[in-house]
């Protein structure tokens, strides 16, 4: 009889202990956003503000954008709900279109890691720094629409 107790407060605990995780695998995740969107400031030269650009990429759910900038190039790529992932692929070229530099965001699918804030502000890549022949790129991607504007820079 004593046995059977507990065995009886054995599941009581393991049921105590399930139910928070049943209920949390009910809860929809977060849909992954239609689409992200790149805050990039380009100067010809690093040292300067002069010639500054500021162009924005919207890019949709499983598509890519590229802006050519004098010396450098950006492609943004957004894949979700594909057989080979999910995934953010920001890649920075010359103009010879040797990569510079290329970073791999793989997110689990959901929008909630596509959302992440950092002190700068709203971007799940941080800002990126790209410097070439004496030019500098910076890139921030966001699923956001609260993310610094090139004013704010």
């Amino acid at each position: 009889m004593r046995t059977m107790g507990v065995r009886h407060g054995g599941m009581l605990i393991a049921a105590a202990l399930a139910a928070p995780l049943l209920a949390s695998c009910a809860e929809e995740a977060a849909p992954l956003p239609e689409t992200i969107s790149c805050t990039t400031q380009y100067r010809p030269d690093a040292e300067s503000s002069a010639g500054w650009q500021s162009p924005e990429l919207i890019i949709p759910l499983n598509s890519q954008e590229t802006i050519d900038f004098e010396v450098m190039s950006l492609q943004v790529s957004y894949a979700g709900e594909q057989p080979d992932g999910n995934a953010v692929a920001v890649v920075i070229t010359d103009a010879k279109k040797n990569v510079l530099n290329s970073t791999l965001y793989q997110h689990d699918g959901t929008g909630e890691q596509l959302g992440t804030q950092w002190a700068g502000g709203t971007s799940f890549t941080g800002l990126h720094y790209t410097n070439h022949e004496g030019a500098l790129l910076q890139v921030m991607c966001s699923a956001e629409t609260s993310y610094p504007t090139s004013a704010n820079w």
